[in-house]
């Protein structure tokens, strides 16, 4: 968990310095503009505090939950499919509002509402899924990405229908 968070920590270091160009606005996106929603499947909550305010999100029981705190008063929550345990999916709230940042080269962006949440959803070099979901949950920043453990093809773990449950707990992140 530690490798995970300290990873995630060197990428988002690593795309800060990187030579960025102009992120373009995607038009259309298969995932984010259908997120199924399936109220039958089995969840768990966990809740959890930021900056003195309680939050919740509902976790697929398919999924494994681990929940991380960074140095910065960040808060994480790594998600982690049980069916396809190399790929792990970081869901990161920041204590100030411009926590989340990437490189715009390659990056398209489309604006979106999640569970009532404004949202950007990014997708980098074309692909048609997401690389990650930035947004804001009662004015705390946060952010949504995925990453492979080890070496696999996104497409092959199956990215789409995790990509697609992944939005769907991401939808029932609520402050309380």
């Amino acid at each position: 968990m530690k490798k995970t968070a300290l990873a995630l920590a060197l990428c988002m270091v690593i795309t800060l310095c990187c030579a960025c160009t102009q992120p373009q606005t995607r038009t259309t996106g298969p995932e984010a503009t259908s997120t199924p929603k399936n109220s039958a499947l089995p969840t768990s909550t966990v809740t959890f505090s930021v900056n003195g305010r309680d939050y919740s999100i509902k976790v697929l029981d398919s999924w494994e939950a681990a929940p991380v705190t960074l140095n910065d008063g960040e808060w994480g929550l790594t998600l982690t499919p049980k069916a396809q345990p190399k790929l792990s999916y970081n869901l990161l709230l920041y204590k100030q509002m411009q926590g989340f940042g990437v490189c715009g080269t390659g990056l398209e962006e489309e604006k979106t509402v999640i569970g009532g949440m404004e949202a950007n959803v990014g997708y980098y070099d074309g692909a048609d899924y997401w690389s990650f979901v930035s947004f804001v949950c009662e004015g705390v920043s946060g952010s949504l990405t995925w990453g492979i453990d080890g070496e696999g093809d996104a497409n092959q773990l199956g990215i789409y229908g995790f990509n697609a449950q992944a939005m769907t707990m991401l939808e029932s992140l609520a402050a309380l």
